[in-house]
């Protein structure tokens, strides 16, 4: 497949998910590409997973993304199945299987996911996706969302640090970010502020093949 065409097919994707979980995929880049520079991570498939890590909710009903009270269980299934979902889009689409494996496993295993690509082993793409997993919690915490106000990266960083469910490194990193904090609103969100967003984000998507 010719680079453009693969651009193209993976941007006409993006393009059918809703505002809230393509703002929220553009802000999880770039804290990612932030970590990235931060650790000296240099193949950028943190990156690249990032921006593309719920693709798979395109497939997911909007009465249930927007939701704004408790879900079911059942439609608590059908989100968690949007990992997976992904996994298999970008597969189909050539995108580099390790890119595809972060996404697959950035809400940890699941038996579906086990029983149709392989065993979950913790190397480094495991590492990664533990990362990305992070990185989408804090985002998701510092954001308006149906459910919930955004709180502000020094409360998420106290939630965050409760459990051991989070890579270290990225809690230093955002605890870094919310120690310069100096108003109630994120950090993370005045680092996203282009006003050309969709341009950056095709930028990189084309460095991906």
């Amino acid at each position: 497949m010719k680079k453009q065409d693969f651009s193209n097919q993976i941007i006409d994707i993006m393009k059918r998910l809703d505002s809230m979980t393509y703002n929220h995929s553009v802000r999880v880049m770039m804290i990612s590409a932030e970590i990235e520079e931060y650790l000296g991570m240099t193949d950028h498939q943190l990156m690249y997973a990032s921006i593309l890590h719920d693709i798979g909710k395109i497939y997911i009903p909007f009465n249930i993304l927007d939701k704004n009270t408790r879900l079911t269980k059942l439609e608590r299934q059908i989100i968690d199945l949007h990992p997976y979902i992904g996994y298999s889009i970008l597969s189909e689409l050539g995108v580099d299987e390790d890119i595809c494996r972060i996404i697959l496993y950035h809400h940890g295993p699941q038996p579906l996911t086990i029983q149709d690509v392989g065993h979950y082993d913790k190397d480094s793409i495991y590492a990664k996706a533990l990362m990305l997993h992070s990185i989408d919690a804090f985002e998701a915490l510092t954001s308006d969302r149906p459910y919930h106000r955004g709180v502000t990266s020094k409360e998420a960083v106290k939630i965050l640090t409760r459990g051991d469910k989070y890579d270290k490194k990225v809690l230093e990193y955002i605890t870094g970010v919310a120690s310069k904090e100096e108003t109630g609103e994120s950090a993370v969100h005045r680092m996203c502020q282009e006003d050309n967003r969709f341009e950056f984000v095709k930028k990189i998507i084309m460095g991906m093949e």
